[in-house]
């Protein structure tokens, strides 16, 4: 694949770093670099690392609170026009996480080996050979299907790589460079999965013992850094109003499907039966307060481990007027619904025609629902934190617009002044963010 093939974003970065002569290389190539899937593997020189993330971020990426320093960068990105999210793994070393081995200098001759091919820095084809065959073996414990068309085309002369001289035991034995690109070229991939184990733990048997006080060292400095990073690692919580048949539930999996971190539904429907057994209605009635603050601090708990929390439905559903019987007394109750518990930091009112609504969900006549869409119209209207998203178009369209709002709130908590607060640790933290 070429530059031109890519991604928009991607070409544009690639481009840019190239014009600022910096000394990278795409660590492994994503089988569709159109449209990866994964995170976009990138090695740089530890010196040029901020150049690196100046250029990403004139670019529209945002640095990952935690992750925004070398030896390790994550650089984050949602493009609404292709509806993806992209995710640059940016890294300054070699490393192979699972076996607990590293190398800057290895990383230093990968770079020097590189070749630049229409703007895409790639390793020498014997360099990748091992570093995605490694990568496979160590990291990911299989050789995925899709990767074993690549190596057996890179196998021819991979022997003589300096990544297999630096990083297999020796020339003999059953892990030999020309022992495993053999079995490359043959297809044993069971056996060479099973040679990943033992080899790792090899590796991780002869480690040195300073590498073995580096581990602790790290763990230790992540564990003094991490409580000044949960201002800003605090997820966001997005709330879905409107009325039945507008696609709240559906565009609430749709966003923890296509989100890439972790996320979680929490359902905020007001009508939900609650306090079954303790005198009926009335009992539901006094107990819905107390459900609501019970879901509300479940979502905080999620916020505070940087998820995104989607609420399906909120209290601004008590907006609605209340049907009779009893109307005198249940305006009081709606306004103490209203005002249970604090608001969420965006709310998105999904708009809908009340006929295209009834004819998704025949509950509601559709002239109540073009009553209550009015009310929910005039409360978008009103809050600053209201977006009114129209979703009668098809549910893709819809959630990449909830999705775009979603990322701006993200960008902007991320993008927060910590740096160099954060920084004055170093870079702690081995630990991925957890990935959806």
């Amino acid at each position: 694949m070429t530059a031109g093939e890519a991604h928009p974003l991607l070409r544009r970065l690639f481009a840019a770093l190239v014009e600022r002569r910096l000394s990278w290389v795409l660590l492994r190539f994503p089988a569709d670099l159109a449209a990866p899937t994964g995170d976009v593997d990138i090695l740089v020189a530890p010196e040029q690392s901020d150049a690196l993330l100046e250029v990403a971020r004139a670019t529209g990426f945002v640095a990952l609170p935690g992750w925004e320093s070398p030896p390790n960068l994550i650089l984050v990105c949602y493009d609404r026009r292709s509806d993806r999210w992209l995710v640059l793994d940016v890294v300054t070393t070699i490393s192979f996480r699972s076996a607990g081995w590293r190398s800057q200098e290895l990383a230093r001759q990968v770079l020097r080996r590189r070749q630049l091919h229409d703007w895409i820095a790639r390793p020498a084809d014997e360099d990748a050979f091992w570093l995605l065959l490694l990568h496979c073996l160590f990291d990911k414990r299989a050789v995925a299907e899709h990767y074993r068309r690549r190596l057996v085309q890179l196998a021819p002369g991979a022997a003589d790589s300096p990544v297999a001289r630096t990083v297999l035991p020796g020339p003999g034995g059953a892990w030999s460079p020309d022992r495993l690109t053999d079995a490359v070229r043959q297809g044993q991939w069971t056996w060479l999965e099973q040679q990943g184990d033992r080899l790792g733990a090899e590796l991780k048997r002869t480690r040195s013992s300073s590498a073995g006080l580096r581990s602790v060292a790290a763990r230790s400095l992540a564990s003094v850094r991490r409580p000044l990073l949960l201002p800003r690692r605090r997820g966001v919580s997005v709330a879905l109003i409107g009325p039945d048949g507008v696609g709240k539930s559906t565009l609430a999996a749709g966003l923890q499907r296509a989100f890439p971190f972790d996320s979680r539904i929490v359902y905020m429907g007001l009508w939900k039966a609650t306090g079954q057994g303790f005198g009926g209605s009335l009992g539901r009635a006094l107990l819905r307060p107390l459900w609501l603050w019970r879901r509300y601090l479940l979502a905080q708990y999620h916020r505070a481990r940087g998820r995104l929390v989607v609420f399906d439905r909120y209290v601004h559903d008590a907006e609605l007027p209340p049907r009779p019987p009893l109307t005198a007394l249940k305006k009081p109750y709606y306004w103490c619904l209203r005002h249970a518990v604090p608001a969420a930091e965006v709310v998105v009112v999904l708009d809908v025609p009340g006929q295209v609504a009834y004819g998704r969900k025949h509950e509601s006549a559709p002239q109540e629902l073009e009553r209550e869409r009015a009310i929910y119209r005039r409360l978008a209207a009103s809050m600053p934190s209201f977006e009114l998203v129209d979703a009668s178009r098809v549910p893709d369209a819809v959630r990449a617009d909830v999705m775009a709002i979603v990322w701006r709130r993200n960008a902007s908590r991320w993008q927060a002044d910590g740096r160099a607060r954060t920084r004055r640790f170093g870079h702690a933290l081995d630990r991925r963010p957890t990935r959806s």
